[in-house]
């Protein structure tokens, strides 16, 4: 269907054309890799995992810094894409401190400080 929309939209290409003949019984190998191919075709990287995942960390970061979120709830989030990624120095602080929010309830206050302060470090690395 979103195929298929694209082309309604104006965005052609042969993969696409072949994409928007596919449902959702088809093999997703063949999906996946007719995706691809309209993305080639219309010249639009495709990125990849971890880079994703760092879009993630700095939105949550962000949802953090704009109230969207609560510190700890945000925190837990970057910290779930940081065992992800492989546990980067850059979100050690914040992992670190959603494991302290956890066994020191009484000084949750100060903690969800630290981890405005460790967003607004991930928001001007950016």
């Amino acid at each position: 269907m979103i195929a298929a929309e694209a082309i309604v939209r104006g965005i052609d290409s042969p993969s696409i054309h072949q994409l928007a003949g596919l449902s959702q019984r088809d093999d997703p190998r063949d999906i996946r890799d007719l995706y691809r191919a309209a993305m080639d075709e219309l010249g639009i990287d495709i990125p990849n995992a971890d880079a994703l995942r760092w879009e993630y960390v700095h939105f949550w970061a962000q949802c953090m810094l704009n109230g969207s979120l609560s510190p700890y709830e945000a925190a837990s989030k970057v910290s779930a894409e940081s065992f992800r990624l492989g546990e980067p120095e850059a979100l050690r602080d914040m992992y670190a401190l959603t494991l302290l929010w956890e066994d020191d309830p009484g000084h949750r206050t100060a903690l969800e400080r630290s981890m405005l302060e460790a967003a607004k470090s991930l928001h001007h690395k950016r």
